[in-house]
């Protein structure tokens, strides 16, 4: 291992793992919390700001993402968070394909684990005290992947256009009700209710398989009369027929006879998964629209009448 280092520059190790025929069965980067030991500790590491230190739990905030991570002293680009520096501490990492003869490479093993960029090592990162002589190496995370070039990170770009592809969807904003129906009386109340539904979408984007889950969080409601917008959290519900005129969180008073095309606006919320990984929430809410439903408002009238209709079958009210 220190031979190997004595005799290599930055520039040749980095070339050297771009070329995976000439690899050593352990070619070794090692690296410390201020550079590269043995090989340029001169290099400051390059550290995207905020990542935790080593052994802390990596979930970016509230879940956890694939994302690329540069090796200090530009010693390319590792899909595994646990080589970021942490003081006290040396890496190095093996190469996880090699076969039994310690020179070539298992068949299929790099293509199935690291293509998101050309070129791709799946490699064993280890981890051992700096100011120990000869010490004992421990691995540190599963198999990961190593690259010479940043990959274009997908998960990113999912996550800027996962809002446009949800507002595109066609999420049914469920059905308007009332009561009573199709008929109401002027100055009544009638009870508006909606019917939206938590939904699910499955489609691609940028070749990966996306899971959304949706469901309604607001209700905005247009009665059609030039009163204000009504906006509840609740999507209100069906009352018993004894009720029916009564007011309710929803309903509504009509002070003009006619038509009236009942508007209905739902705003749903969401999560998506990718490739069945973790539920991620979507940065921001969409709005559909319902099938409008028109409701005719009558006035009532009330007359009294004198006549007794036994006596008088023709009279007025009989």
């Amino acid at each position: 291992m220190s031979a190997l280092l004595g005799k290599c520059d930055l520039k040749t190790i980095s070339a050297a793992w771009r070329k995976p025929p000439v690899l050593a069965a352990t070619l070794a980067v090692v690296l410390s919390g201020s550079g590269v030991t043995g090989v340029q500790a001169n290099v400051p590491p390059a550290v995207p700001p905020g990542t935790p230190e080593i052994g802390a739990i990596w979930q970016g905030g509230e879940v956890n993402l694939d994302s690329f991570y540069p090796v200090p002293g530009n010693g390319g680009w590792t899909d595994s968070p646990v080589v970021l520096p942490a003081p006290g501490w040396t890496y190095r990492y093996e190469l996880a394909c090699l076969g039994s003869d310690g020179d070539s490479l298992l068949p299929g093993c790099v293509a199935s684990q690291c293509d998101a960029a050309e070129e791709g090592q799946a490699v064993i990162w280890e981890r051992a005290p700096s100011q120990v002589d000869d010490p004992m190496w421990e691995r540190v995370g599963g198999t990961s992947c190593l690259y010479s070039e940043e990959p274009i990170d997908v998960m990113e770009l999912i996550a800027d256009e996962i809002l446009e592809e949800f507002r595109s969807l066609s999420i049914d904003a469920g059905a308007v009700s009332a009561q009573p129906s199709p008929h109401t009386l002027r100055n009544a109340h009638t009870n508006f209710y909606a019917t939206a539904t938590e939904q699910v979408a499955d489609f691609e984007l940028h070749d990966q398989s996306i899971h959304l889950r949706a469901w309604p969080v607001q209700y905005e409601w247009n009665y059609d009369d030039g009163s204000a917008l009504a906006t509840f959290l609740d999507p209100g519900g069906v009352i018993e027929s004894e009720n029916i005129g009564e007011q309710t969180q929803t309903s509504h008073q009509y002070a003009e006879t006619g038509d009236y095309a009942v508007r209905l606006s739902v705003t749903y919320r969401a999560v998506y998964q990718v490739n069945g990984g973790v539920e991620v929430p979507v940065p921001g809410d969409a709005t559909f629209t319902a099938t409008p439903l028109t409701v005719s408002v009558w006035r009532s009238v009330v007359n009294n009448f004198a006549d007794n209709c036994l006596e008088n079958p023709n009279g007025a009210g009989c």
